[in-house]
């Protein structure tokens, strides 16, 4: 009977050493879930900060697509009004929708170039005046 109390009593001894061992290794995994809840908490903000910035940039695009579209249009206007004034007999594409590609008028490499120094031409003066405006702001 001696041997079976030391048997009970070395087995009682090896459960509370799991129990300890146990014990620890639960308060680390308890410590680990409330690191990764905070930490989880920290991505949920910024998830939702970035989806509204991606929100504002959507409308942002879409504005500028907007704008985009009534440039072109005024452009296409211009340039129509311009060739009507000119009288070139340059047809738009809008226009020629019952031509083919092969009878269609299109540009040389001499007018390409033209349009390209034009553009580049106002683009120059754009940024002359973007610059006058900034001073004049400075100024105030």
């Amino acid at each position: 009977m001696g041997k079976e109390v030391e048997n009970l009593l070395t087995e009682n001894k090896q459960l509370l050493e799991t129990k300890n061992a146990l014990n620890i290794v639960k308060n680390d995994l308890i410590a680990k879930v409330d690191e990764l809840s905070g930490d989880q908490e920290v991505l949920r903000e910024e998830l939702e900060a970035l989806r509204q910035s991606k929100t504002k940039v959507d409308a942002r695009v879409k504005e500028l697509d907007e704008e985009l579209k009534r440039l072109r249009a005024e452009a296409l206007g211009a340039s129509r009004d311009s060739k009507d004034e000119a009288g070139d007999d340059f047809s738009s594409p809008m226009q020629d929708g019952d031509m083919t590609m092969t009878q269609r008028r299109r540009f040389t490499r001499v007018e390409m170039a033209r349009v390209l120094m034009e553009r580049n031409q106002y683009k120059e003066r754009l940024m002359e005046l973007q610059e006058a405006v900034r001073w004049t702001e400075m100024i105030r």
